[in-house]
C-alpha cells in the first residue's frame, strides 16, 4: 500500500468517526437544540473533538492531493457512505436493511474496480 493510499484511508476513517460523533452529539442534544451545548459538557466535548478530527483530516487531505489526482482520491470518500450505515447499526442501534447492505457492497465493489491502482 502506498503512503498516499494510507493517508486517503485515514481521512476516510476520520470522516466516518466525525460523522458518528456528530450523531452522538445530536442524540445528546435531542429536544434542546444547539442551545443545549451550553449545559451539556459531554456533547460540547464530543462536538469539539469531531471538529478537530475533521480539521486534521482536511489538512491531511490537502497534503495527499498534492500528488494524487482528485478524481482518483475522492472515489475512496464514498467508502464512508458504505461504512457509516453499518457502523450506525452496530454502535447506535439504527436500522440496517438488506437494501442498504447491498448498496454498500456495490459502493465497495465500484471502488475496487475504479481505484485500485493507488
Amino acid at each position: 500500500m502506498s503512503m498516499e493510499l494510507g493517508i486517503i484511508l485515514a481521512c476516510v476513517m476520520a470522516i466516518i468517526s466525525g460523522q458518528l460523533m456528530f450523531k452522538i452529539v445530536g442524540l445528546e442534544l435531542a429536544g434542546t437544540g444547539l442551545i443545549g451545548l451550553a449545559s451539556n459538557l459531554k456533547a460540547a466535548a464530543i462536538l469539539i473533538a469531531a471538529l478537530a478530527i475533521y480539521g486534521l483530516a482536511t489538512i491531511a487531505w490537502v497534503w495527499v492531493l498534492q500528488t494524487v489526482p482528485l478524481g482518483r482520491a475522492y472515489l475512496f470518500m464514498s467508502l464512508s457512505f458504505a461504512a457509516i450505515p453499518i457502523l450506525a447499526h452496530w454502535l447506535l442501534g439504527e436500522d440496517l436493511s438488506v437494501r442498504i447492505m447491498v448498496g454498500s457492497g456495490l459502493i465497495v465493489a465500484g471502488i475496487m474496480v475504479t481505484a485500485t491502482d493507488l
